[in-house]
């Protein structure tokens, strides 16, 4: 009996200095320590560690091939679009973030406002930063800054924005442009307005009217355009362009001035 006894206990030693043994492996080396991020800017990388948080200390290669850390990332930060990663030895994680991509500007009193295509709200920036943004994302001017002060700008105003500033980019893809939607109402009902503004890179105003017939007005706004840029054009088209009607049909009306 006694040997069995010590048997017993000797097993229950070994077994709990085994467990101590694979708890204390478990903890130096897969146990999540560091947490590499790279892709982020307007995500801070604050909030990506807050997000995952309590991941910490847990099996980094599980939580690397599970996804549990890009999905709780996802799901907690809206300005994110997507989130991989990749276990490095022992204890860290490399995570690679794909943030939403700008699509609009709103300039406000405040300063500019970026969005991404879905209304979320991606940065609020100063009136004074000049960091340079791709030339292919749109500048909307003169919109009451409540429509955009929460994490999502107004559903109302996206669903307005949307088909114009899409087919505005189908026919300039690369240029400075920034609209104006004259006479902007937001009702409980939706958003409409009675007229679009295009103001080209060198301040020129293009007065488009109402969205009717709005690819044919890009189609021959975008022909003038060409003309009055090749080198062999008549005098009359280097004149100094003020302005630009489409709002009638068929009719390109240029204001020059010198």
């Amino acid at each position: 009996m006694r040997k069995w006894r010590a048997l017993i206990i000797a097993s229950v030693l070994l077994m709990l200095v085994i467990g101590g043994a694979i708890v204390a492996i478990y903890r130096l080396t897969l146990g999540l320590q560091t947490v590499a991020i790279q892709g982020n800017r307007f995500v801070t990388q604050d909030e990506i560690r807050r997000a995952i948080g309590s991941f910490q200390g847990k099996n980094a290669v599980i939580l690397s091939l599970s996804g549990r850390l890009n999905r709780r990332i996802s799901q907690t930060l809206p300005k994110v679009q997507s989130v991989s990663s990749d276990y490095k030895w022992p204890h860290a994680i490399q995570l690679t973030v794909v943030e939403k991509k700008p699509w609009l500007v709103f300039n406000s009193a405040m300063g500019p406002v970026v969005v991404a295509g879905d209304g979320t709200v991606l940065e609020r920036r100063n009136s004074g930063d000049e960091t340079v943004l791709p030339k292919e994302i749109v500048t909307v001017e003169a919109v009451n800054p409540v429509y955009f002060a929460q994490k999502t700008i107004n559903p109302y105003l996206l669903n307005a924005l949307t088909p114009v500033v899409s087919i505005i980019r189908e026919y300039f893809p690369d240029q400075a442009l920034r609209v104006e939607l004259k006479g902007l109402v937001m009702a409980p009902s939706g958003c409409s307005f009675d007229e679009i503004v295009i103001i080209k890179d060198d301040d020129v105003p293009v007065y488009m009217g109402s969205e009717a017939r709005i690819a044919t007005k890009l189609s021959a706004l975008r022909q003038f355009l060409w003309y009055v840029g090749m080198e062999d054009a008549d005098d009359e088209t280097h004149k100094k362009i003020r302005y630009i009607d489409l709002r009638v049909d068929g009719k390109v009306l240029v204001g020059y001035g010198t």
